[in-house]
């Protein structure tokens, strides 16, 4: 049975470079000959179907999560350019504020990926907020806003999106261990960098004393604490939340969430209401 060049060059393909061909993908930032490797590694591959999904997941809960900002002028075209754009091939407009969605988002097939996402009568406004979010992410090219400030939020979104190629990249997706427990809950960790983020999303709201507590538990049942969430209240559209690990990553098996008083506390002082294990 003779095997094609296209079909050699997949069977090549190592972990990294698979993701990294799923990540562009996810973006729309892939050029032809890449967009064709990758639908015959679909085809092909159930974890690339699998890591795709969950790259489309986080890539359209942060853009519908951004905050808008104003555009210095001649940017956006520039934008286009490195994305594969013609200058000219879509009105320019200043960036509108990113639809609020409906409901969670949901993993399209990759087939239609590219023709549901960039088709849809809010166009422009989209690309604006994605292409300045994600592609510049994911490949380096940060634009900044007029003041040249991003909020801790961004600064989460955007430094999330750089991790989620890492080749030894972790994950947890956490489970309601409480049958009052609302919410979206997914960890991406990248031990290289010992940099750990948690999305957030639709977590039910406490009272004003109360606080959503993260923690990451080792091996021996140990739970560290690792950063604060707030009441829940603001999390509709997704939160990105920036965790703080005490020892290097490959020590914890576990991601959990407690409620505790406002401010938190150094050692749980309730049962999970999240729980999930990293796995990676």
């Amino acid at each position: 049975m003779q095997v094609t060049n296209q079909e050699l060059f997949l069977m090549e393909l190592d972990d990294e470079k698979i993701e990294e061909l799923i990540a562009g993908y996810a973006v729309g930032a892939l050029d032809e000959t890449e967009m064709a490797e990758v639908h015959q590694l679909l085809r092909t591959s159930e974890k690339a179907r699998q890591l795709l999904a969950e790259f489309q997941e986080v890539t359209a809960g942060l853009a519908l999560s951004v905050e808008p900002v104003e555009l210095p002028e001649g940017s956006l075209d520039r934008l286009r350019l490195k994305a594969g754009f013609e200058a000219g091939g879509m009105a320019s407009q200043p960036a509108q504020p990113a639809p609020r969605p409906l409901s969670p988002p949901v993993p399209i097939q990759p087939k239609i990926a590219r023709k549901a996402f960039w088709t849809t009568s809010t166009f422009a406004a989209m690309a604006a907020a994605l292409v300045l979010l994600v592609t510049t992410a994911v490949f380096g090219i940060l634009w900044l806003n007029a003041n040249n400030k991003l909020d801790q939020a961004t600064q989460n979104q955007q430094a999330l999106a750089k991790i989620l190629a890492a080749p030894d990249l972790k994950t947890a997706v956490l489970q309601p261990t409480s049958p009052t427990a609302e919410g979206k809950v997914r960890v991406y960790a990248d031990p290289a960098s010992n940099k750990v983020y948690m999305v957030v999303q639709d977590m039910g709201t406490l009272a004003s004393d109360k606080e959503y507590e993260a923690w990451l538990i080792t091996a021996d049942n140990q739970p560290h604490a690792a950063g604060l969430m707030g009441t829940g209240a603001n999390t509709g559209n997704g939160v990105v939340f920036e965790l703080t690990p005490s020892v290097p990553l490959d020590q914890y098996k576990v991601v959990a969430v407690t409620v505790e008083n406002k401010g938190g506390v150094a050692k749980p002082t309730s049962p999970p209401v999240m729980a999930g294990d990293l796995n990676g």
